[in-house]
């Protein structure tokens, strides 16, 4: 396979759901590079240095490898890959954590940059190795809106990347000298006519205002059907913003309310703003989660909690969200008398992903609700 034909069969703008599909009948690559900028100077950066030795012990094992093609389409795929290897190391590219997906025999390619940080490693396996991705961030858009005097802007957020999807205009419109200025004030009586005029034109103005801005959280609430959201943040002035922070409650997407005035942020310096805020409400939300699943199990409910509980649960199809904890994966063998699949996570994303289940990966403090299961999942009703 030419380097020609890897750009080719590169697929652009990957979703975690397409990199969920995934697969090829000789076996999957997966390389991830986490930048550090304060390293990045050096002549051999450490993840540099660390993907090249994963890269070696893949060829080690295929040496080992008793069959022949398959040990030969590996090899010539890794070094097919070898320039977009390249441009993964290299700390002048976008993203500080750089993640991609090579199909051996399918030559499918996704890649993923994100800004925020990932592991470096490489690992050959029949399944994409998903579950660091996930733990970044669960691939799902979620809502920036900025709020100013005369815009509203709606950024969309997805795996720590920012793009502006709208920007409505809600100045009210002031027609040239439609503003009456009244006559001279030394009259006593004609001074109060005048204060009265502008009290009137200033009421107008901000119902105009009030009504463009109703305009807006329309269209946002349009957004949110065709965007799929599930988190959003509102920033801009608590009067006006508290609207639009509505209408996405409104949607069902759970928004918190800032009082900063970024609209004429970029949008990736808004979202580095207010991501912090957009990572506390998730680990507020995936801890609810957790606390659910786990009550709804002790009570004979809809949920399930503990490695052998939810295993079954996903192999009758069961499970509605699978909850894994983030900073302690589950292990596992790849059945009962093997040994311990380092891959065992993944398996059971795909497993879920397979069912049609959605899976969150709680990182942080979140992570401290699951106490000793692990993993636990919210089941169908």
């Amino acid at each position: 396979m030419t380097t020609s034909e890897v750009h080719m069969n590169t697929t652009t703008g990957s979703t975690i759901d397409d990199l969920l599909r995934l697969r090829d009948d000789v076996g999957v690559l997966s390389f991830y590079v986490g930048i550090d900028p304060a390293l990045e100077a050096r002549p051999r950066p450490p993840w540099q240095i660390q993907l090249e030795k994963d890269t070696r012990a893949i060829r080690k094992r295929l040496r080992a490898e008793h069959r022949h093609a398959r040990r030969v389409a590996v090899e010539e795929r890794l070094t097919a890959l070898g320039p977009v290897l390249a441009e993964l190391v290299d700390s002048s590219g976008s993203g500080r954590g750089r993640a991609l997906f090579a199909g051996v025999a399918s030559g499918e390619m996704q890649s993923f940059n994100l800004q925020v940080e990932l592991g470096t490693e490489a690992i050959l396996a029949d399944v994409p190795h998903v579950f660091p991705l996930l733990r970044a961030g669960d691939g799902r858009p979620r809502a920036v809106v900025l709020l100013g005097r005369d815009s509203v802007r709606v950024i969309e957020a997805r795996l720590g990347r920012a793009q502006e999807l709208r920007k409505l205009d809600v100045e009210a419109v002031v027609y040239d000298r439609a503003e009456k200025k009244g006559p001279a004030a030394s009259n006593p009586f004609r001074g109060q006519k005048s204060v009265a005029q502008r009290e009137r034109w200033a009421r107008h103005v901000e119902a105009d205002h009030r009504r463009r801005l109703a305009a807006a959280a329309e269209e946002i609430g349009r957004l949110v059907r065709a965007r799929g959201w599930t988190l959003g943040v509102v920033a801009g002035d608590p009067r006006g913003a508290r609207l639009l922070a509505e209408t996405l409650e409104r949607a069902g997407v759970p928004a918190e309310l800032v009082d900063r005035d970024l609209v004429d942020a970029t949008p990736a310096h808004a979202l580095a703003e207010l991501a912090p805020v957009l990572a506390a409400a998730a680990e507020r939300r995936d801890a609810a989660l957790v606390r659910s699943a786990i009550d709804a199990a002790a009570a004979g409910g809809h949920g399930a909690s503990g490695l052998k509980d939810v295993l079954a649960a996903l192999e009758a199809s069961r499970v509605e969200r699978l909850l894994l904890d983030g900073d302690r994966p589950p292990t596992g063998p790849v059945d009962s008398d093997g040994p311990r699949d380092p891959l065992f996570a993944d398996r059971l994303v795909l497993r879920a992903h397979d069912t049609g289940a959605r899976v969150t990966v709680v990182g942080g403090e979140a992570s401290a609700a699951f106490e000793r299961a692990g993993v636990a999942a919210l089941l169908r009703r």
